[in-house]
Formats: structure tokens, sequence, C-alpha cells
């Protein structure tokens, strides 16, 4: 689905080529995070984080624009698995209309180099921003064996002295798009540590996890919060964990009519009057 001819900055509606009703809806849309390493390894990247809502540094100020009576599909990016081989998150979209990327798997010493994403992989530093966003969608992960995964805000940082993991980039705030006050989501996981156990990398905030202390696996991220997850602690093959999944956010007037599906979506109305139409699975929206 095309995007249509543009209003202008914040929410409304009008009547745009050819008669068809158009609405200028703010967004909030942010992919999968990526698997943790396995074994002395990186932190997993954070889905790729775009939103145009609010005075943030990670805003891009430009809304998207949906026809009405049109159903479009959204699609919520499944974080990154954690079982060896573990993986990159899915992309979150709404599709022919806007996408973010799914965040880097970790470098694992069973597992080998990570890779790039909406944030990159921690261990051997691979690159953020693969959608080529402006603003970027994300950061680079820390580099070494168990650098932290990037996150939105910033890169992860590199493995430190002593074998200490890398700490994972910060997830970025969500500017109260979901009416239900502000939050960060999307930060990167935790490098798992060498020695001795307290050596793990911090995960980001925004329901990133820590790196695994010696031979402790780490946990998986926040549902939802498209953070990455922690890598494993060195010896006895620890598993990292999986990447969280990602959300779907959008905002429009007072005015809009949301339809989703499935159930498990809802829309709400938020303090000032706003629709708001969130995407905690992949489903339908129309927009009357």
């Amino acid at each position: 689905m095309p995007i249509l001819g543009s209003f202008g900055a914040g929410s409304k509606g009008g009547f745009g080529r050819g008669g068809k009703k158009i609405f200028e809806i703010d967004y909030l849309v942010i992919a999968g995070g990526g698997g943790g390493g396995r074994d002395l390894s990186g932190g997993g990247g954070a889905g790729g984080f775009r939103l145009s809502y609010g005075a943030t540094p990670l805003s891009s100020q430009e809304p998207i624009e949906l026809e009405a009576g049109v159903p479009y599909t959204v699609t919520v990016g499944a974080g990154g698995n954690a079982p060896q081989p573990n993986t990159s998150g899915s992309d979150s979209e709404i599709v022919g209309v806007i996408t973010a990327t799914g965040g880097g798997k970790a470098y694992g010493g069973l597992t080998m180099a990570s890779l790039d994403g909406g944030s990159a992989g921690g261990g051997h530093g691979g690159g953020g921003n693969a959608g080529g966003y402006t603003p970027p969608e994300g950061n680079a992960g820390g580099g070494s064996y168990s650098g932290g995964g990037g996150g939105a805000l910033n890169a992860g940082q590199d493995t430190q002295a002593a074998g200490k993991g890398g700490n994972g980039g910060q997830g970025a705030p969500i500017a109260d798009i979901e009416g239900t006050g502000d939050f960060a989501l999307a930060g990167g996981g935790g490098g798992g540590a060498y020695i001795p156990s307290t050596q793990f990398g911090q995960g980001g905030d925004g329901g990133a996890t820590n790196g695994g202390g010696m031979a402790q696996p780490a946990s998986p991220a926040g549902a939802n919060s498209g953070s990455g997850a922690g890598g494993g602690g060195n010896q006895g093959g620890a598993s990292g964990g999986a990447g969280g999944s990602g959300r779907v956010v959008l905002r429009g007037p007072s005015t809009v009519t949301f339809t989703v599906a499935p159930g498990s979506n809802t829309v709400t109305t938020a303090p000032n009057g706003d629709k708001v139409a969130k995407f905690i699975v992949s489903g339908t929206v129309q927009v009357d």
C-alpha cells in the first residue's frame, strides 16, 4: 500500500487525491530483539526503533498516512532464538507503509559472528541502522567476544578488562505515545562474563537482560520490549537469552475509529482524547 501525499506535521484527517479520506497517524514501530550468544558471548541487539510522536532524540516528526476503510496488515516481529544457533529478531511493520529491522544476533563462542540489524548484536562489533533510516533506528554492537548489544539510544560497550562483558546500549523513551506515561524500550543485551561470575555486562533498560555469570545462562528479554537478550557466561556452554518480541502503536485524533484484530490487540483513549491502537501480536488495522 503506497504512502499518500503528506499533510505536514500532526495527526489529522482529510480528503486526498480522488476524494479518498486520509488520516495522518503517529506511530511507534519496534522490531524483535536479537538472541544472546552462547558461552562467553555478546548480548543481542535491540530491534529497530521508529517513532513519530513527541520530542525525543529519535522522533522522526513524520506521521504516516492511512486511507480510510482499507485494512492494513500489521506484523509484530518475533524475538531471536536463544537455543543455539541463536538468531536475529524479525522485522515489525505496517506492510507497505513502514518497517523496523530486527535486532542482530550476538556473537558466541559456539556460534561465531554477530550480525547487523536495527541495532547490532554484540561481539566483534556489527553495525546498526540496517534499514538506513534518518533518524537511525539503532546502533552498533560492542566489539570483541562479549560486547554488549546495541540499543536504540547508543552503541553496546566493548568487552572490558579482565573478561568483563560489555554493557548493552540504552533503550529509548517512547514519548507517551501509548497514553500511559513515558518509559524506555529497545535496549541491548549485556555480554556474558569470563571470570569471576560477577563480571557480566548489564543490559540496557527497556526490558533488555544482563549477561550470564560464569557458566550461567542469561534470561530472556521482556515480551514486546524489542530488546536484546544477554549472552551466556564462559564455560559449560551457557546459553544466551531469547530476544524480546516487538510492538506497534498507532495514535490518531479523537475523530479516528481504529478497528483492530485479533482481540489481543487493543484500542484505548489517551487522556487528551486521542485514540491509541496497540499491537502485541501480528494482525490488521483499519482506520475510519
